[in-house]
């Protein structure tokens, strides 16, 4: 597998699903812009999982991204550091590696291998998932979930674990938005869906894909006593599900920030093509797509619930956001 004159990037993320997408499309340009190799390691992310069970990788575009079993290397992590050994035991690291504390990104460095061990989300999340492909069973997964819901819905998530939303309140800002429309409500803490299901199903035609017995606030990604597989089939599932609907709202929490998970499903929204397309995502210039859609009579497809109350109080208003 090794050149001895290569130079590898260890990525890996940590956090939920989008900060690890994010922080390999960081490893990935930082790749193809010093000529290094990619090694993949996703199991301290919230999938706790190799990424390729679900995904295969599609569009490298010119950068070598190889799965850590390929490597022969022992990675493992131990109070926040990182410790590595090459297949023959001899130490992996010229310098000590700790969780959350990686490297520049913006300037070339000498060691051989260099490790990325940080979470941190944002909008680049959607550029690292159009390289990857879901694996046909994934897929055919999906297909069953997704398609009983049809295309023209509203989705809304709502995350309220390690970021608390007030639900009833962001729920109540959209009730002209829920009335009479189907309504695809996911989270990651079954209250919120069962609240939602209470108080709005006369209103609304309810769905949810979420499958969830969390009402402890535990966040999912941070949950190692799991079922790994299953519970990673369900928040793929959640996700496309979000963005295969015809609008999304996106909910702050009370610190009035967006959940990346939400923002994620917003990106996908935009840009996502059928999942039987050869290419999963139109990544195009925004105007023209925002176009399209209105040529199709969906625009204003992506909204945000803000929060922009005070002094622990909850305000919520919901705005259109860009396309």
């Amino acid at each position: 597998m090794q050149n001895p004159n290569d130079n590898f990037v260890l990525a890996r993320p940590l956090g939920g699903f989008n900060d690890m997408l994010c922080q390999l499309e960081r490893v990935w340009r930082y790749c193809k812009a010093f000529d290094r190799v990619m090694v993949l390691d996703t199991r301290r992310s919230g999938m706790l999982d190799d990424l390729l069970r679900y995904y295969t990788l599609t569009d490298a575009k010119g950068v070598r991204v190889v799965p850590l079993a390929e490597t022969g290397w022992n990675i493992s992590s131990k109070d926040g550091q990182v410790n590595g050994a090459d297949e023959d035991g001899s130490l992996l690291f010229e310098r000590s590696w700790r969780e959350e504390q990686g490297f520049d990104l913006k300037t070339a460095h000498p060691d051989r291998v260099l490790v990325h061990p940080t979470s941190g989300g944002g909008d680049l999340g959607i550029f690292f998932l159009e390289r990857l492909t879901l694996r046909d069973e994934i897929k055919a997964h999906l297909r069953k979930a997704i398609e009983p819901l049809g295309q023209d819905y509203l989705s809304v998530h709502i995350r309220n674990t390690d970021w608390a939303t007030d639900y009833e309140t962001a729920f109540a800002a959209i009730d002209n938005k829920i009335r009479g429309r189907k309504v695809l409500v996911c989270s990651d803490d079954s209250r919120a869906v069962n609240y939602f299901r209470e108080t709005y199903s006369e209103e609304c035609d309810f769905r949810t894909t979420s499958e969830l017995s969390n009402t402890d606030g535990t966040p999912l990604h941070y949950n190692e006593n799991r079922d790994v597989w299953a519970s990673n089939i369900a928040m793929l599932t959640d996700i496309y599900a979000l963005a295969m609907g015809s609008q999304i709202c996106m909910v702050d929490t009370y610190n009035g920030k967006r959940s990346g998970f939400a923002l994620l499903a917003a990106h996908m929204l935009r840009r996502i093509n059928s999942l039987d397309h050869p290419n999963a995502f139109d990544l195009g210039p925004r105007i023209p797509a925002y176009f399209r859609a209105l040529r199709h009579r969906r625009p204003l497809r992506v909204h945000r619930v803000r929060n922009v109350g005070r002094d622990g109080k909850s305000r919520y208003f919901c705005h259109p956001t860009y396309e």
